[in-house]
């Protein structure tokens, strides 16, 4: 969610290595140099078997390849640096969280699906009148919409999904990933369904859908 909703993204040094830290002011965060320090060596890294007593400067991390990615889709996409946002759907418990940004000067639609939960989820989601086609740029994103100003999502737990629309004229297109927006929606759509399923992953994983929608001219 970080490097697609409003606002500008910062990334703390050791984040895309899997650091947490243990809190407090000298636990907060270890070097990434090999530390020869106990109670820093003791931390568990998340993504990896490496631990703070090894150097940590690795672009094959899956944190720093999942960041790399994203910084890639934000910076490439005005949609995500400078574009509206609309939330089109949110609940008060983990599920699913559906933003559209929109490009500056196309208005090219960009659709961001994020699954909270650790169940997978099936969902129709509202998009604009001219979002009928889209393109993926992350995950795994419907071609088409599945009816008018309605799209169909299907969010694994703990996936990412980013999707843009076709070009009107001057747009651009879609791609699978979530963001965030002004207006708030809390009821489901009455054509939508949510089919839940037994996730692997664990409760504090986060799956999400990124995509932008081409309008017709």
């Amino acid at each position: 969610m970080l490097l697609t909703l409003r606002g500008v993204p910062t990334i703390y040094f050791g984040d895309e290595q899997g650091f947490g830290g243990k809190g407090g002011d000298q636990d907060a965060r270890q070097d990434m140099f090999a530390s020869r320090v106990a109670t820093y060596n003791e931390d568990k890294l998340l993504g990896t078997s490496a631990t703070t007593a090894q150097v940590n400067f690795n672009p094959d991390h899956p944190l720093y390849r999942e960041i790399a990615q994203l910084a890639r889709i934000r910076t490439s996409h005005r949609a995500l640096t400078r574009g509206r946002q609309v939330v089109r759907y949110s609940q008060d418990k983990p599920g699913l969280f559906a933003i559209a940004r929109f490009d500056p000067a196309s208005g090219r639609e960009m659709l961001l699906l994020f699954n909270t939960s650790t169940a997978p989820i099936r969902q129709n989601v509202r998009v604009e009148t001219r979002s009928t086609t889209f393109e993926t740029l992350a995950g795994d994103c419907p071609a088409e919409a599945a009816a008018p100003r309605r799209t169909a999502s299907a969010t694994p737990p703990a996936t990412t999904h980013l999707r843009r629309s076709p070009r009107r004229r001057r747009a651009h297109g879609c791609g699978c990933r979530t963001a965030v927006a002004p207006s708030l929606t809390r009821e489901p759509l009455a054509d939508g369904t949510i089919s839940g399923g037994s996730g692997s992953a664990q409760a504090s994983s986060v799956s999400s859908t990124i995509g932008s929608s081409a309008s017709r001219p």
